[in-house]
């Protein structure tokens, strides 16, 4: 997890592609994948078909919870959401007791390590359109790559840290203005 090693990776990508330019922050998503591609063997969309979001959520997340915790989900139609597609779920436990209220909201998540254990993910990964279970050959292929791109991601999460930081420590007197010299 360094992103400075990722980065080499990605720019000798750029070099091999005859691109005569260096890599700049806008170009990482691009080439990163191109660069999981080449170095893993993992074709980002060919994983994406395995992982359909509801079945991820309600196969796998909650099939989790349910046999960690012994907790259930159990979806609610009579609460009003901020987005019309936000989902809400009435978390109970064992004995049929509410707990919480689970509002979903879909958005981009890494996977955790929860998600690779066998009996989980055998339970909710499966191709969107066929139902088949993803092949071994895949699965390994995702495990081998799951520590690519983290050092990029670490550094663009210290960066949005280190400007809310300089945000909140502004005095309430300070001149509202340009946010550049603060970067």
């Amino acid at each position: 997890m360094d992103a400075r090693v990722e980065a080499k990776d990605i720019q000798a990508v750029i070099d091999e592609q005859k691109g005569g330019f260096q890599l700049q922050p806008w170009d990482w998503e691009l080439y990163s994948e191109q660069v999981r591609k080449a170095k893993y063997d993992v074709d980002g969309s060919a994983v994406k078909s395995y992982f359909e979001i509801n079945s991820v959520l309600e196969n796998g997340v909650f099939y989790a919870a349910n046999q960690l915790y012994g907790i259930t989900f159990h979806e609610r139609h009579d609460i009003t959401v901020y987005q019309p597609d936000v989902r809400v779920f009435e978390v109970r436990d064992a004995d049929d007791k509410p707990l919480a209220l689970f509002f979903c909201d879909y958005f981009k998540r890494d996977n955790e390590h929860w998600a690779l254990y066998p009996t989980v993910f055998a339970h909710y990964a499966g191709h969107y359109k066929t139902g088949e279970p993803m092949p071994a050959e895949l699965v390994e292929k995702i495990k081998k790559s799951t520590g690519f791109n983290h050092g990029y991601e670490f550094t663009e999460l210290l960066a949005a840290a280190e400007l809310d930081m300089q945000w909140h420590t502004l005095p309430e007197s300070a001149p509202l203005g340009d946010v550049k010299p603060l970067v």
